[in-house]
């Protein structure tokens, strides 16, 4: 309460009451001071004070010139929740909202020093509880004994100004809804007289507000064979019910069309007092067809989808066929040279293998989903293992062309401690399946992998691979572990694929109760780690190796044909080299569109031999620009994709022949042979 200023309250309120001589309250508590007893009637007049602003239920407060509160009276301390001696440490504008301080010292504070009162306003005020409250403020300027005052009364008008904004936010999404609606709606009376339209409306029909207002809707729109039946509905309608019909309507320049119609009666307080109707121009057929297109582009897109997956399984099937095939058909050359005949079978071999790795996906992921995944237990030394597996990389990056990459291996434990036990099959289909992610995406750089031993809650292993590859985009990390999903979906995507290594891995992993994850920058390398317990043991694992062997041969004479091979998977291209390097034709590669265009520029290019599937610009496109400026080459599709409607489409790209991987060597042969004949290259006499 304000003791330190009885004497400044005394004299207000002898302001008030000029008769009062004694000594005032201190704030709303009285002074312990006797009062004569001549002075019972200041006494009653000071009580009655006391009384009438301790009672309001609205704000009363007095501040000096120096903007302090000299007195507030209760409902001004329960509305802020300070308390009269918190406030009389406070300026008058300090609980006054930012947003209004600068009004309050304006318009309150300043025209005090200055004279000028009384003023009134609308201002938001913080309670102590960091609240916000409205209050309507009359402040007045009052003179004791020469000194300026502000006197001030309030209101609080928290409710009301909430009242107001959602009468305001209801009446906005009601015209909104009104004029923005994608239905024509007419307002009337309830004899059909408009009252107001919306947009659609007049988009619907052409008429404007000015235009229809005050007039009858009926005699609008109404044309005349349809009149009589249209004031019937407007009369159902007056008397309460709801309609819903369709019809035809007239626009403002005379052309019919047919809508639906909702009509129904407005009320407010069970009494109608308007009538509102919503029409809809009903082009049914339109609409229908539409729809139906709507459909039908649905149904190609879900056939596309599901031709795209088809024709990439495809791919990733039909490629190592065709080495396979293709390579043991070589092996039957009786006079083939050993070191050609170990490569040949290296290659048979590992084609076989990812043939193999395919369809154990397959049946792999088909039991991870169903649960019927086991986990095996196998003894073997870590170390050896990993010293197995980086032989394995290291060969696969020095097939790899035109990469830099150098591999890394690191141990987390010595040879003598890294005897565990674990699925050892599982856990090199893992290794496998993230090293050779880690080369099809790294250009140069290295690639490190390895483990770590992490001592906490329950002894595991960490396994990493860790490139300096792409990288993957933020959004794409999510969806790598889904089964058929790949950082890169389109259909002329770089790196090859079926989609389900890291879903497999992931769930293996999990089989094997561990986590996998992955962190990796857009541009910068991918680490992708993963856990399993540790379980170790002092037995030794024994490695065994094996080895196969076949043959094949053939023969042409083409010495003065050129033929350009474009074909970006490499073994394919090595075969296609086997296949016709006998008979004599010299052989150019390339393994995109761009080069292959211009290559055919630069050089006297007697045939193409053209994969269908290429990184950047399919196949079928290069064809299409090669015989743009050049119809005397002959190209022949050789591609796996080998449904009969891809058969078509290259054919109507301007391919002159067609053949499906795993090639056929003598209807390869067979087929340059004819065309060479037919573009007259070489001579048709034998």
């Amino acid at each position: 309460m304000f003791y330190g200023n009885i004497k400044k309250l005394n004299d207000i309120w002898k302001s008030f009451f000029p008769f009062i001589s004694s000594p005032l309250l201190r704030g709303r508590e009285q002074v312990n001071t006797e009062i004569p007893s001549d002075n019972k009637i200041i006494d009653e007049q000071q009580l009655t004070w006391q009384c009438l602003t301790d009672n309001l239920k609205s704000i009363v407060f007095i501040f000096n010139q120096e903007g302090r509160y000299i007195y507030v009276n209760p409902f001004m301390e329960m509305l802020t929740g300070f308390a009269a001696s918190e406030l009389k440490e406070s300026f008058f504008y300090e609980i006054v909202h930012p947003d209004h301080q600068q009004l309050v010292k304006e318009r309150g504070y300043a025209r005090l020093k200055g004279g000028d009162m009384p003023s009134n306003y609308e201002l938001k005020i913080k309670t102590k509880e960091g609240n916000v409250k409205w209050v309507e403020l009359s402040v007045s300027l009052i003179n004791i004994k020469g000194e300026a005052l502000g006197f001030g009364t309030g209101l609080d008008i928290t409710d009301k100004k909430f009242a107001e904004k959602q009468l305001k936010v209801e009446r906005a999404y009601l015209e909104n809804l009104f004029d923005n609606s994608p239905e024509a709606i007419v307002v009337t009376s309830n004899q059909g007289i408009v009252r107001s339209i919306n947009k659609e409306f007049t988009r619907l029909f052409g008429f404007t507000e000015e235009e229809v207002i005050g007039h009858s809707i009926d005699s609008l729109i109404a044309p005349e064979n349809q009149l009589t039946e249209a004031k019937n509905e407007t009369d159902t309608v007056a008397r309460g019910y709801r309609i819903s019909t369709e019809a035809v309507r007239r626009k403002k320049d005379g052309t019919l069309i047919n809508v639906s119609i909702l009509g129904a009666p407005i009320e407010v307080d069970d009494e109608q007092i308007a009538v509102y109707g919503i029409y809809r121009d009903i082009t049914r057929r339109i609409q229908y067809q539409k729809e139906m297109e709507d459909a039908r582009r649905k149904a190609e897109e879900a056939d596309r989808l599901k031709s795209s997956f088809l024709a990439n399984m495809s791919h990733e099937i039909r490629t190592p066929m065709n080495a396979i095939i293709g390579f043991s058909r070589l092996l039957k050359d009786p006079n083939i040279h050993p070191e050609q005949l170990y490569e040949y079978v290296n290659i048979i071999n590992g084609r076989a293998n990812h043939l193999l790795q395919i369809i154990n996906d397959i049946i792999d992921l088909s039991k991870i989903e169903s649960g019927e995944l086991r986990v095996s237990e196998d003894v073997f030394n870590l170390n050896h293992f990993l010293d197995e597996i980086y032989s394995v990389t290291l060969n696969e990056l020095e097939q790899a062309c035109n990469k830099e990459i150098n591999l890394f291996l690191n141990k987390g434990l010595k040879d003598d401690e890294a005897n565990i036990v674990a699925d050892k099959t599982r856990l090199q289909q893992i290794l496998h399946n993230l090293l050779s992610n880690a080369v099809k995406y790294t250009q140069k750089g290295y690639i490190k992998f390895g483990y770590k031993l992490l001592n906490g809650k329950g002894r595991k292993l960490e396994f990493y691979v860790c490139d300096t590859g792409i990288g993957i985009k933020e959004e794409k990390q999510k969806i790598i572990f889904d089964r058929f999903r790949q950082s890169d979906e389109s259909k002329t995507r770089e790196f090859g694929g079926t989609g389900l290594g890291l879903s497999i891995s992931k769930g293996l992993v999990e089989n094997m109760n561990g986590e996998m994850w992955v962190n990796s920058q857009y541009g910068k390398g991918s680490v992708f780690s993963f856990t399993i317990p540790l379980k170790s043991t002092d037995v030794k694992d024994k490695i065994v190796t094996l080895h196969d062997n076949n043959y094949s041969t053939m023969a042409y004479n083409w010495e003065n044909i050129q033929i350009l091979v474009v074909e970006d998977d490499i073994l394919s291209s090595k075969f296609l080299e086997a296949v016709l390097e006998e008979t004599g034709a010299k052989i150019i590669f390339t393994k995109d569109g761009n080069q292959a265009i211009e290559t055919v520029k630069k050089n006297n290019v007697d045939v193409v031999l053209m994969d269908i599937q290429l990184p950047g610009m399919s196949g079928n496109k290069t064809t299409r620009k090669i015989k743009e400026f050049d119809k005397n080459i002959p190209v022949i599709a050789q591609t796996a994709h080998a449904m009969p409607e891809d058969k078509n489409i290259s054919m109507e790209a301007g391919c002159d022949d067609y053949i499906t991987k795993p090639i056929d060597i003598n209807m390869l042969l067979d087929k340059i042979e004819a065309l060479l004949k037919k573009f007259k290259k070489i001579s048709s006499q034998k």
